[in-house]
């Protein structure tokens, strides 16, 4: 399997655009946002003083929100990932789009579109967990989000 690159957002776009998904890939990426922001509400650092004490105390606060933001975009991008290939694996199911998703994916797997098509479940669902892991999947689909715009 190999990173995502241009050409992969290109592809990406064009389906988005084909099946008219716009919507619900902004509402994934917001899903990203919200979920970023609530795994990270109850941590974020306040200053109450100039002492040493109290500089130390928020040292260890902003080391302990830095932990957790990222913490907290890892799980996020990762099921961001999962949504987004979700919805254009539904997208598939439009003939007009079936094909450029194959190739999207075989493109990204290094597999052969007929291997694509053919695959089970089980491992298309690997090859999408092994996609969101090795790739900062919500920052691709932000790009792509970007891209259809033009």
């Amino acid at each position: 399997m190999r990173k995502l690159n241009l050409k992969d957002v290109i592809k990406t776009a064009r389906i988005i655009k084909k099946a008219n998904l716009r919507e619900e890939i902004r509402q994934s990426m917001k899903n990203y946002s919200d979920s970023v922001k609530e795994g990270i509400k109850d941590f974020i650092p306040v200053k109450t003083g100039d002492s040493e004490e109290d500089m130390k105390r928020y040292q260890q606060e902003l080391e302990t929100y830095s932990a957790k933001l990222a913490i907290a975009k890892s799980e996020a991008s990762f099921a961001s990932g999962i949504d987004a290939v979700m919805i254009l694996i539904d997208a598939a199911a439009n003939e007009t789009v079936e094909d450029a998703v194959y190739d999207l994916f075989a493109g990204i797997t290094e597999k052969s579109k007929e291997e694509i098509s053919n695959q089970s479940l089980d491992a298309l669902m690997d090859d999408i967990e092994k996609i969101a892991k090795e790739n900062d999947f919500a920052n691709f689909m932000k790009r792509v989000n970007q891209l259809v715009d033009l």
